[in-house]
Order: structure tokens, then sequence, then C-alpha cells
């Protein structure tokens, strides 16, 4: 479709099956999620694959990215009749996450959350050469509030073939507690369960830490 950058997988059979929107992380496109689509179809669950930016008719950096691009997959789902008609769920990988996160707290019709490598937190935008000092992420058009991950990612760049090791990027900038704070997911505006799985060891970003930001909110807010 016009716009669109999805992949669709479902099991086979009439339905009615469970829905998964599944977002993948800052190296655009489908990533990770185009492999969860067919492996959760085999599981049982219509899964939508989508992409946000850095693929064909998509903006090219992870930049004001709106957080309706989730609600409108969600939509697009509903409309099926092979669909159970309640609450689909959502998945993300790292920035990802943020999406799956963010549509989940600020959007209806999401129930459970999976997120891997996550962040409770809003980061700033990517573009090819690493971050900027823009939003990642807009909502009904206003910026999301978003954490500065700051230059010294940028000098490390982005645009490489492999992974970047950036968490010595990111832990200095959760030390600023009141920035953090600002940028925090309200994630107790979820209407379900969250599943998180992080790698104490993760290089690319404090995964752990950032999910551990959720889990703090969560039991803040009862």
């Amino acid at each position: 479709e016009p716009g669109l950058w999805r992949l669709f997988a479902r099991p086979s059979g009439d339905g009615p099956f469970p829905g998964v929107v599944a977002f993948g992380g800052s190296s655009g496109g489908l990533g990770p999620a185009a492999q969860w689509a067919p492996l959760l179809a085999s599981h049982g669950f219509a899964t939508l694959a989508v992409g946000y930016f850095g693929a064909a008719a998509l903006p090219r950096s992870l930049v004001r990215i709106e957080v309706e691009a989730a609600e409108r997959a969600v939509a697009w789902l509903a409309r099926r009749s092979d669909i159970a008609p309640h609450a689909v769920a959502a998945m993300g990988m790292s920035r990802g996450s943020e999406l799956a996160l963010l549509a989940s707290a600020l959007t209806e019709h999401i129930g459970a959350v999976v997120a891997f490598a996550p962040s409770g937190v809003s980061w700033s935008g990517l573009d090819t050469d690493g971050p900027v000092d823009a939003p990642a992420w807009t909502f009904r058009g206003d910026a999301v509030p978003y954490a500065r991950i700051g230059d010294a990612a940028r000098a490390k760049g982005t645009g490489s073939a492999g992974p970047v090791a950036l968490r010595a990027a990111f832990e200095p900038a959760l030390e600023n507690r009141a920035e953090i704070r600002a940028a925090e997911i309200p994630v107790e505006r979820t209407r379900g369960p969250i599943l998180m799985v992080s790698g104490d060891a993760d290089a690319m970003w404090p995964s752990t830490p950032m999910g551990e930001i959720v889990e703090r909110r969560a039991a803040e807010h009862g």
C-alpha cells in the first residue's frame, strides 16, 4: 500500500486469531520483525511487522516518527475478519521497544507488550550519522519528550554495517536524573502486561537498567 512498509503473516485456518504488531529497531525497515511475523504465525498469532523509517516511502531517519504509525497498524488488523475482537499485542526491539511502549501507553486497543533490549525512556532521534538533538517520536502533532544521547555517540556513528557499541554513550545520559524523568514513558497507562527481555552485558545500550526504569515506574503507580 502507498506509504507503508509492512509484512503480514497469519496462521492457517479461518481464525479468529490473536493479533500482534511488531517493530524492529534503529536499523530501520522491518528489521527482526520480518522474522518474528512468520514465527509467531506458526504459533497461532496473526502478526503485522511494521517499518516506520529507513525503507521505501518512509522517513529516512528516526526523527519525528508518529506514534500513530502503530495506531494505524492496529486499526488495519482490527478491520480484518480473521483477527480476534480484543486488544492487539505490541512487540518491539531496542528503539522499537520505545514505540511499542509509547503506543500502548498513548493509544487504545493495545494490550500486552513484549520488549526486547528495552528502554523505559524516550531518547533523541537518529540519522545516518548518529543521534540528533530532536525528538524521535511525535504524538498528535506534539513532540514526545526525549533524553539526549549526546555527541559522543554521534562521533561513533551508526552507519557501519555491523553493531556499534554505544552503551558508554547512554550510561552518562542516564545520570541526568531530571532529563530522564521528563522523558520516561508513562507505562502506568498501559492496558496489559509487559514482558521485557534484556542482557546485563548488552553493549549496544544499557537495556537492563532501562528496563528497570519501567519496573520502578510501574511500581510507583501501583
